[in-house]
């Protein structure tokens, strides 16, 4: 891949696979076997992080109705557990390396809600 950028800024002004004749004063390029999302620092590609999302009613099947039974429940004389209920309630789809949400779950496990085993498979 041939990459156009601005030599001051980093900034990309160009990639393609063509090759790329007339390089303007002010400007470099560089070659890169790579794609994803352009580093202005690095004058690379950085990887795309693919998220994990799954509609919030698939959340809420990974778990018994027990489970959120005790959940809901606890959520009653606890704010921070009520707190995690309004966050959840607060999307369509969840991203299960979402960091409040791991959050949220460890609390959960600490205060014996549900077990280490059950929030693995919930964000699985």
């Amino acid at each position: 891949m041939n990459n156009l950028y601005k030599i001051s800024t980093g900034e990309l002004k160009t990639s393609t696979i063509l090759p790329i004749d007339t390089i303007p004063d002010g400007w470099a390029l560089k070659v890169t076997s790579t794609s994803g999302v352009w580093n202005t620092s690095t004058l690379d590609y950085d990887p795309v992080t693919e998220v994990r999302s799954i509609p919030k009613s698939a959340f809420y099947k990974r778990m018994s109705c027990a489970t959120r039974l005790d959940i809901k429940i606890a959520s009653k004389t606890d704010i921070a557990i009520e707190n995690l209920l309004e966050y959840i309630a607060g999307f369509e789809s969840i991203d299960l390396d979402d960091e409040e949400l791991i959050g949220g779950l460890d609390y959960l496990v600490a205060e014996g809600v549900i077990t280490a085993e059950k929030k693995a498979e919930v964000i699985a």
